[in-house]
């Protein structure tokens, strides 16, 4: 209405990634599933982390204090 955005159709403030890089990764995941290949949850976020440093962005998961 009025040219507004639907709830559904926003992406909520807090998501780091564009639906078009969720798709990606997701697709990414299924194709090392489809081939057997057991990826571990660092290996993903290590991932997430490269997508976000392109675009200059918050790192995702645990940071540790030095």
């Amino acid at each position: 209405m009025n040219g507004r955005i639907t709830l559904c159709e926003s992406l909520p403030p807090n998501n780091k990634l564009t639906r078009l890089e969720e798709k990606v990764l997701a697709r990414y995941i299924l194709d090392m599933d489809k081939k057997e290949f057991a990826l571990r949850l660092t290996g993903v976020e290590n991932t997430v982390n490269y997508i976000l440093e392109l675009r200059e962005s918050q790192r995702v998961g645990k940071t540790w204090a030095y």
